[in-house]
């Protein structure tokens, strides 16, 4: 049997995640047995508009009309056939339930924390884990190929160190390089009617973003990394005037203006103000085109990438942590 998660993956990105009775009963029964024992299927209100069973090319409203020994029934009026009866069955709807899935991959990764929705019906945090020493945030999101995706990937941006996790692949060109993006559809299965997610799937999201940053030359982006950034430069120069690279990934780093310019001000024992984030931040090209990694080769670059360049750097295979 093919997974049952492969008929439901393309419902998870419908802005209204509802599949009708005459779609379940094209699935496999036992596809629809079991995305209902696990909670994920759930009914919903009936259709208001169904599928002509006659015709089987076009939608009509669904009416409720008295028989003529006084019971109900539901009829459409079909424009060849005139009215239709139709069973009840007929009108019944299924609906996702979103939050149960982010349970059920919270549950089967072992994650810490609670998992919460983090933008209404569009992200959920499903919690943390831990990767070679580094609390990794794991988020599952929708609706990122929508046409307020932009928005979102801001707001994703704000989360230190994301590991996103999606119903489908997404174009490269509409995903931040530096962002691990894992597709549920190559890395989730059900089996014995438990949900399974492969973590080597999510491990090699990691390692390829790595690489793509890397490549592309990004600021690095953990604490330390930035903090090495700092004392260089400082050191450098004997000043404690910093590069637009150190007030971006600064902003980057803490996601807010003003505690990139207490941090600044924290390391290089010198006042910071929040105008020179501010402005180094708009000639990178804006609030949201730093957080998206956007315009990262507007930015300045250390000496250590520029060495790590010239020399070329082998990229290793790396491994879940067996805590993950």
């Amino acid at each position: 049997m093919i997974d049952p998660l492969t008929w439901l993956w393309p419902v998870v990105e419908l802005p209204r995640p509802v599949v009708s009775a005459h779609t379940v009963f094209s699935w496999p029964p036992e596809v629809f047995r079991c995305l209902t024992d696990l909670g994920l299927l759930v009914r919903c209100e009936d259709a208001a508009r169904i599928l002509c069973p006659e015709c089987q090319d076009h939608y009509e409203e669904v009416l409720v009309a008295s028989g003529p020994d006084r019971s109900t029934r539901h009829v459409i009026a079909c424009p060849e056939h005139l009215r239709v009866v139709v069973p009840p069955e007929t009108c019944r709807q299924w609906t996702m339930s979103l939050d149960s899935l982010a349970a059920r991959m919270a549950e089967t990764l072992a994650l810490s924390g609670t998992v919460s929705e983090y933008s209404p019906q569009r992200a959920w945090r499903l919690g943390r884990m831990i990767w070679h020493g580094t609390v990794r945030e794991l988020m599952f999101v929708r609706g990122l190929a929508w046409a307020d995706a932009p928005e979102l990937w801001a707001t994703l941006a704000r989360v230190r160190r994301l590991i996103v996790l999606v119903s489908r692949p997404i174009p490269e060109e509409a995903t931040p390089r530096s962002l691990p993006v894992v597709a549920l559809c190559h890395a989730a299965s059900i089996s014995v009617n438990c949900l399974a997610i492969e973590p080597l799937e999510i491990a090699a999201a990691i390692e390829d973003a790595d690489a793509r940053t890397q490549e592309a030359g990004e600021s690095p982006r953990s604490g330390q990394d930035l903090k090495r950034l700092i004392r260089q430069q400082v050191k450098a120069e004997n000043k404690s005037e910093l590069s637009d690279a150190a007030f971006v990934e600064a902003y980057r780093q803490t996601g807010s203006v003003r505690e990139a310019a207490d941090f600044l001000t924290q390391q290089t024992g010198a006042r910071v103000s929040k105008d020179k984030i501010q402005r180094a931040v708009q000639r990178a090209g804006g609030a949201a085109s730093v957080l998206n990694g956007e315009n990262s080769n507007s930015v300045l670059r250390s000496d250590a990438a520029q060495d790590r360049d010239r020399k070329g750097r082998r990229v290793s295979q790396a491994k879940p942590d067996d805590n993950a």
